[in-house]
C-alpha cells in the first residue's frame, strides 16, 4: 500500500474544508433552495471563481449578459450613467450571498 506524504493529507483536508464551506455558502442562497447536495456539487463544479480588485469594472452598461455573478465576499456596486447628466449613479449594492448579472 502506498502512503501519501503528511503534507498531502493536510492539503487534502484544507481542500475538503474549502469545498464544504462553498457548498454551505451556496446552500444558503435563495436561488439554490431545495437543491440536493449532489446537485449542488455539480453546480459548484461548473462555477468559475474570479477575484476583482476594488474599483475594477466587471461589465459595463450595454454589455451583453453572459454570466450570473454570485458575491462570495466583499460587495459590488451596480451603477449606471444617467443619460441626462452623464453622471454615474449607484443603483444597487450587492453583498455576499446575493446574485447579479
Amino acid at each position: 500500500m502506498m502512503r501519501l506524504p503528511k503534507a498531502f493529507n493536510v492539503l487534502s483536508r484544507l481542500y475538503d474544508e474549502a469545498i464544504l464551506e462553498k457548498l454551505r455558502f451556496l446552500k444558503g442562497i435563495k436561488l439554490f433552495e431545495g437543491i440536493r447536495r449532489g446537485q449542488l456539487i455539480h453546480v459548484l463544479e461548473s462555477l468559475q471563481e474570479h477575484t476583482y480588485l476594488k474599483g475594477e469594472t466587471i461589465f459595463t452598461q450595454g454589455d451583453i449578459g453572459r454570466a450570473l455573478f454570485i458575491v462570495f465576499s466583499g460587495k459590488v456596486e451596480l451603477s449606471r450613467v444617467d443619460p441626462a447628466t452623464q453622471k454615474t449613479e449607484v443603483i444597487a449594492e450587492v453583498r455576499p450571498g446575493e446574485v447579479f448579472g
